[in-house]
């Protein structure tokens, strides 16, 4: 049976490949956008340039981290003593699954909406000089769900145990 570091690892590195499929997804839609701009000229086409590259670049940060890190996390999310003997094998408790699940949750969650909310940012504050009419209502909604779902990747990420304890305490496992 695998360790919680060997699965923990394991996690790290799937959601490495999910955040570099996220790399290639937002990279093939900029390319099609882009073809599609230069037949028709806008004016914010720096901005969108800029928007989806935040978006590429954070995911491709993520990629890098979670794939060389991967070893430092897991050491981080199931730290482990000596090696078990086979009579004494750790048994994972319903609160250990749970801890490690809300870290994967958390991780995911943040690849997920982090880039979209560095994009947003980003044109929430850019110039508008270009003349380019935005949606400010939909643009700060926008904004207002990803940070709220950033801000709960983040909480999984770094309060698992606390999560899981209370999640226990109130089923009653």
């Amino acid at each position: 049976m695998p360790s919680a570091r060997d699965i923990a690892f394991i996690g790290c590195r799937l959601l490495a490949l999910y955040a570099l499929y996220a790399v290639l997804l937002t990279f093939a839609h900029t390319v099609l956008t882009l073809a599609q701009t230069l037949t028709v000229a806008t004016s914010g086409f720096g901005q969108f340039v800029l928007s989806y590259g935040t978006s590429l670049a954070v995911n491709l940060v993520v990629f890098l981290a979670l794939w060389f890190g991967a070893d430092r996390i897991a050491q981080r999310v199931a730290p482990e003593g000596a090696p078990p003997r086979e009579e004494t094998a750790t048994v994972w408790t319903r609160q250990h699954v749970l801890t490690l699940a809300l870290v994967v949750l958390g991780v995911w969650v943040l690849i997920h909406y982090l880039p979209t909310l560095l994009g947003h940012l980003y044109l929430l504050f850019a110039d508008d000089s270009g003349g380019v009419v935005r949606d400010r209502a939909g643009l700060l909604s926008s904004i207002l769900t990803a940070t709220l779902a950033s801000g709960f990747g983040l909480l999984c990420l770094f309060g698992p145990r606390g999560i899981a304890g209370v999640i226990v305490k109130l089923r009653r496992w």
